[in-house]
């Protein structure tokens, strides 16, 4: 078992994960957050935006890196890395009707 990947379709695995976990644990994450500190506005206000720009950022990570999975590497997991940059675009847009304080 190697830890450090040795081709270049590995290596796009490898970079685009954390952005595909962020994609899941964001919202897990700001839904405990929320619950936790529902009484204070302001600190809500604070993080939601750190939140919602980290789904900004993974959407753009997402979906450039799909693509250049899909055309430079003829890569079979381009289109698992597009459907995740899209759904975090979802959730830039719905996030702050969930969130409201």
């Amino acid at each position: 078992m190697q830890i450090i990947p040795t081709s270049k379709h590995e290596w796009s695995k490898l970079v685009l994960f954390p952005f595909k976990a962020y994609s899941v644990l964001g919202a897990v994450g700001a839904f405990v957050y929320i619950w936790l500190y529902s009484d204070r506005a302001y600190i809500v206000d604070k993080i939601m935006g750190l939140i919602w720009g980290g789904y900004v950022l993974s959407a753009l990570a997402l979906i450039v890196g799909g693509l250049v999975q899909k055309y430079a590497m003829k890569s079979r997991e381009a289109s698992s890395s597009i459907v995740f940059g899209i759904v975090d675009l979802g959730a830039v847009f719905f996030l702050p009707l969930f969130f409201v304080a």
